[in-house]
């Protein structure tokens, strides 16, 4: 009685042990690779949500600046701190001299 089955050789055995094997490597760096991926990914966007808090942080100083500014200019008049020596220098009117 003839059957259908057909008993693979050593070699084409180990040759077929040795792919999956391969592909068990590699899948196991695929993953590896994947989740290196994802904690990039996570970093990314912490980063990013620091980077929006500074620019908030940023975009109040300049606000105070600017209130500031316009408070000593409407107190003092034109001209510019000199914040090293605590003095604020006016302009000085060369129109009228």
């Amino acid at each position: 009685m003839e059957t259908n089955e057909i008993k693979f050789t050593n070699d084409e055995v180990d040759e077929v042990t040795h792919l999956n094997a391969e592909y068990q490597s590699l899948l196991m760096e695929l993953g590896e690779l994947y989740l290196k991926k994802m904690q990039i990914e996570n970093e990314q966007s912490d980063i990013n949500a620091t980077e929006t808090e500074l620019q908030d942080v940023y975009s109040d100083l300049q606000k105070k600046e600017s209130t500031l500014s316009s408070r000593i200019t409407k107190k003092y008049g034109p001209g510019r701190p000199d914040f090293a020596r605590g003095l604020y220098l006016k302009d000085i009117d060369t129109k009228n001299k």
